[in-house]
């Protein structure tokens, strides 16, 4: 079997074979239409006008056939169509496509070489019966944006839906500039899409705002494909989704109440942050932020007053970052800030700057506040939790060292400042026995731990250091069992702040026990964050529920 019985062997496409002289000159060849299918034969009979007989009528009685040239003539491109068999002959092979404007047709056609006497044609067009279509029928099935430009940008067709969507007459955009109608933001990437569509890659989902005849913008989703010389796209406008999309994503991502962003996406993006650093060793730094006293301002101004508090916060971190950075609520007063690309030195300075523009600002009803600072560049151990960890308890050892201050990782090492802890009192009391017996052995604990620090009962100071690790895990997990038999509320996020402590608490034993430094950063930490901020204030969300079950 040879080559061209094989090319008509393949499916049943639309088919023609054609032979030239090798000695012609390329550009100048005379074709010749040696055979084609009946496939072929077919869709000449369905295009040709009146029966037209083709140039390639070899027929002397004049009973011949219409051919495929005859379809090309009347549609007036038969020169588009000899040149796409040129370049095939010269190029080896050709996809190419042929638009008859003003008659409505168009049709695909893939042209190569079959040696150095042959050139094959493959008429391409929907369901494989290759056949041109009609481009009005193409243009009015849809209830889609549906239209075609050429190579330049200029649109060539539109829709009905084109018009209905975007309020303009179809004949005002024909022959228009696409980016014409592009919102300014998103020239660039339309620009490149269709770059990459003139270079024949499709471009399968893309979206950009276009504007309408009454000036708003609208959101459209497109697809499209090349047909050289010509693009084809369809477009849905999804104004109404993406901006519901949008509303979702801030609502998902963003505190409510500063419009900072909240804890999820600061996880995910801190996340994003430690996987570049691993990759590429692109450092960044993380602040954590904590006003002073706050708990002041609601007691004395109302919650209304510390909420504005909350958002002025917010207004004068954000000023203080560049774009790339980001601004979440981590707490209830607390907030970190990632900076990407930022190392430690970088980090304090803009702390710094963050610190003495709180300091400096006047807060509507409630004057100056100030804010303490815990900075920590990201290193190659740090995983979330031990990152976190280390600007938290930097900003911890601000906050014991007088707050209104920035403190940086690397000072946790230098901390010897004296510890105290509370006396246990009545007003400690949960209203649950075994909650308060437990906690208050925390207390004694804690309390006999800081003493033999202080003392420098070194073995002692280890075994109190044990026991306290052991009695706050096995508290935090009998806790919460009777706090979900209660049916507290609020069990999953107080659940969640066991767990950060826990890994805090693991954390800087391990870390003080391998290396060389002052262990009263890690009792600043545990005494303070873990007992007086915890035990006594945090614990304190759930006694109405459980002194109210006590007296039923």
């Amino acid at each position: 079997m040879g080559i061209t019985e094989l090319f008509f062997d393949q499916a049943h496409s639309p088919k023609l074979v054609y032979a030239f002289d090798p000695g012609d000159d390329v550009g100048n060849t005379t074709f010749r239409c040696e055979r084609m299918n009946a496939s072929a034969e077919f869709w000449i009979r369905e295009n040709a006008c009146d029966g037209k007989l083709g140039i390639c009528d070899n027929d002397s009685e004049g009973s011949g056939s219409p051919c495929v040239e005859s379809v090309f003539e009347s549609w007036g491109v038969l020169s588009d169509y000899r040149k796409v068999l040129e370049d095939a002959r010269r190029d080896g092979s050709i996809f190419s496509s042929i638009f008859a404007e003003g008659k409505d047709h168009f049709v695909v056609i893939d042209a190569f070489s079959m040696g150095d006497h042959y050139v094959g044609v493959v008429l391409r067009g929907s369901k494989d019966i290759q056949r041109a279509f009609r481009l009005n029928i193409f243009l009015t099935v849809s209830t889609d944006i549906l239209c075609i430009a050429d190579a330049e940008g200029r649109f060539v067709r539109v829709n009905e839906e084109f018009s209905n969507s975007l309020g303009y007459a179809i004949e005002d955009v024909e022959g228009t500039p696409l980016l014409e109608y592009v919102h300014p933001e998103d020239l660039k990437p339309t620009l490149d899409a269709v770059q990459r569509l003139n270079s024949g890659e499709p471009v399968p989902h893309f979206i950009n705002r276009y504007r309408t005849k009454s000036g708003e913008y609208r959101y459209l989703q497109w697809k499209s494909i090349p047909f050289p010389p010509y693009i084809i796209a369809s477009a849905r406008d999804i104004s109404d989704a993406f901006s519901l999309s949008l509303s979702l994503e801030k609502e998902f991502t963003t505190d409510g109440l500063t419009g900072a962003a909240n804890r999820k996406f600061f996880e995910h993006e801190a996340k994003r942050l430690i996987g570049q650093f691993s990759k590429k060793g692109i450092v960044s730094t993380l602040l954590m932020v904590d006003l002073d006293h706050f708990k002041r301002v609601n007691d004395t101004y109302g919650h209304p007053v510390g909420d504005s508090v909350l958002i002025s916060l917010v207004k004068l971190l954000t000023a203080n970052c560049r774009t790339t950075d980001t601004v979440a609520r981590v707490g209830g007063e607390e907030f970190a800030v990632l900076l990407p690309g930022a190392g430690t030195a970088s980090g304090f300075t803009v702390a710094e700057k963050m610190r003495e523009s709180v300091e400096a600002f006047d807060f509507e009803g409630v004057g100056h506040v100030t804010a303490s600072f815990g900075v920590a560049e990201l290193i190659a151990e740090d995983d979330l939790q031990r990152w976190y960890t280390r600007a938290d308890t930097a900003l911890y050892l601000a906050k014991n060292n007088g707050r209104n201050r920035t403190v940086t990782s690397d000072m946790l090492y230098l901390s010897d400042e004296r510890i105290e802890i509370i006396p246990w009192q009545s007003e400690f009391e949960s209203g649950n026995s075994a909650i308060d017996s437990e906690r208050k052995a925390l207390f004694q604990t804690g309390k006999k731990l800081l003493e033999a620090y202080y003392y420098q009962y070194p073995e002692e100071e280890a075994r109190l250091l044990e026991e306290l690790c052991r009695l706050l895990a096995e508290h935090f997990a009998h806790e919460e069992r009777i706090l979900a038999d209660a049916g507290y509320l609020d069990l999953d996020a107080h659940r969640e702040i066991h767990n950060s402590l826990l890994s805090s608490a693991t954390f800087w034993n391990s870390l003080q026990r391998k290396e060389s430094f002052r262990t009263g950063a890690f009792y600043a930490f545990l005494i303070n964050k873990v007992i007086h901020d915890h035990l006594v204030r945090e614990d304190a969300k759930y006694f109405p529920l459980l002194r109210e079950q006590k007296k039923i």
